[in-house]
């Protein structure tokens, strides 16, 4: 009897959660169906079902975050709310990503991970308020929790004259596995290799509407913070913090803030100087390194191009409180470098943290690109410039701004020197259980 008095109370308990769970997507299931009565008549039907994307997004990490891998058959869900309209999402790449996530939360510290994502994807409608927008490519982003979304992918006409980002990171996802999970000669996790700037993309979902004859696709990634949580803690202290989209030499117009903020004494070509020492500048920079030779320069004729390197700053030193400084510094320290770096110049000043992510990677050079990378490239030769197509030899010249706004020590530059030569650096970097040891003792 007794069994029976606890029984009862913890069963409708289950069952109210589970209500209210239901309940949280049902909410998002009758908005959405009044986001389709708007799209009917539209040509863009996406751009006016905000709703439909949260409630599929949503959807589809809960379902697939620890989704199974079934012989690489990517997992779908499909929904049919209205009797003229069919949704559905698929987890793209699923085999790479599942494993990327396992990974993370089984070696690299990112343990909670997995119910991060699930209880981000329950607590409700995706947050449109995100503040970064999509810039010239149209795409758009938005919060689901503490992950980041960026949605409407570019996906030109299906030819390699307009750039397709969901078929860029298909090509590029064992690539990125790889470059986070690789394991060693006898299959085990290895962790003593340089870590990666690259901002982690846990999922890419594709979003399909279909609408009597025709289907409509739409694809969404989500992503990393790629500050790494530190501007809420900044912001619950009231410490200043600063953001900085950095592409080089290509870009120097729209490096002025950085370069603004940090100056260098001398004449400044490059735009600004980070205040770190050499020694975290060698370590940033081989991380730079090695994604570049790991990832990007393993995807053949497809050359990945116009990413950004994307720098947060935590300013503490006017900042009094020590409680402020301490929780800062113990979230970077979690980061980890050379993602976060705590920069303190004596005993007597409180430091200065800095990040770094390399982001918008899926840009490709396609026929489109090209044609703009040469014109730049003549108006610069015209007013007497020197050639310099806008985007050939992106690797290096993003390399090359890096190492201008870091100073590495000067056995770095020697083994810069030879980024020409691929087979060289490769070996040079042939011993990676080694790498982080090595970076910091250059």
């Amino acid at each position: 009897m007794i069994g029976l008095q606890w029984f009862i109370p913890i069963f409708l308990f289950i069952v109210a959660g589970a209500r209210d769970a239901h309940r949280i997507f049902e909410d998002d299931e009758e908005k959405c169906k009044s986001d389709l009565k708007t799209a009917m008549s539209k040509n863009k039907p996406w751009e006016y079902m905000a709703n439909c994307r949260s409630y599929l997004v949503r959807h589809g990490v809960k379902e697939f975050t620890q989704h199974v891998d079934h012989n690489g058959v990517d997992p779908s869900l499909h929904f049919e709310l209205t009797s003229k309209h069919k949704l559905s999402v698929v987890s793209k790449a699923h085999k790479h990503t599942l494993q990327l996530r396992d990974a993370l939360a089984q070696h690299l510290g990112s343990q909670d991970l997995i119910s991060d994502l699930i209880s981000s994807a329950m607590a409700g409608p995706l947050d449109y308020s995100f503040k970064t927008t999509g810039g010239k490519s149209g795409s758009g982003f938005a919060n689901m929790g503490n992950f980041p979304v960026k949605y409407g992918l570019r996906m030109g006409d299906g030819t390699f004259k307009y750039m397709n980002e969901p078929r860029n990171f298909e090509a590029m996802a064992p690539l990125l596995t790889l470059r986070f999970t690789e394991d060693n000669e006898h299959g085990e996790f290895k962790n003593e290799r340089m870590p990666s700037l690259l901002n982690k993309i846990y999922f890419m979902l594709h979003l399909q509407l279909v609408r009597g004859g025709a289907t409509y696709h739409h694809f969404v990634l989500i992503l990393e913070d790629a500050l790494y949580g530190l501007p809420r803690v900044a912001k619950l202290y009231n410490v200043p913090f600063m953001k900085f989209d950095l592409k080089g030499r290509s870009r120097l117009e729209g490096n002025k803030e950085f370069r603004e903020t940090f100056p260098r004494a001398e004449n400044d070509l490059w735009g600004g100087q980070l205040p770190l020492g050499r020694t975290p500048c060698n370590y940033f920079l081989s991380a730079l390194m090695i994604d570049t030779l790991e990832v990007f320069d393993k995807l053949g004729d497809r050359k990945i191009i116009d990413y950004s390197l994307f720098v947060g700053v935590a300013d503490l030193r006017s900042i009094k409180s020590r409680v402020a400084a301490y929780e800062l510094e113990k979230r970077c320290a979690v980061v980890g470098e050379p993602l976060c770096f705590i920069v303190q110049p004596n005993e007597r000043t409180r430091p200065m943290i800095v990040t770094f992510s390399i982001i918008d990677y899926l840009n490709d050079l396609n026929d489109s690109k090209q044609m703009e990378s040469i014109l730049i490239g003549l108006q610069k030769f015209l007013k007497s410039e020197g050639f310099q197509a806008k985007f050939d030899l992106y690797d290096r010249q993003i390399i090359d701004f890096a190492s201008q706004v870091c100073f590495p020590t000067t056995y770095f530059e020697h083994v810069m020197n030879m980024l020409t030569d691929k087979e060289d650096l490769e070996e040079f970097f042939g011993s990676k259980e080694h790498l982080s040891t090595l970076a910091r003792s250059w």
